[in-house]
């Protein structure tokens, strides 16, 4: 089991490490949204959702090649 376990982790290691570069990416987004919205920069806060939201697309991706398809109403 545990050599099974390894030669998946290695087989998909580049693709774990974009998964979990995105969540990072899509957290330091998260914040940034909140801060525009609490300094009222519209400007600003349109341009981190469509950010978000190519983030997220990029990530539900990801996650369909791993066959965990995930649907949401409307991506971020």
């Amino acid at each position: 089991m545990q050599d099974q376990l390894k030669d998946i982790l290695e087989r998909n290691e580049k693709k774990y490490v974009q998964i979990l570069r995105l969540l990072h990416l899509i957290e330091g987004v998260n914040k940034s949204i909140e801060n525009s919205r609490e300094m009222e920069s519209t400007t600003m806060l349109k341009q981190y959702k469509h950010l978000k939201s190519q983030y997220t697309k990029e990530f539900l991706t990801l996650l369909a090649e791993f066959k965990m398809p995930i649907q949401l109403a409307k991506a971020a």
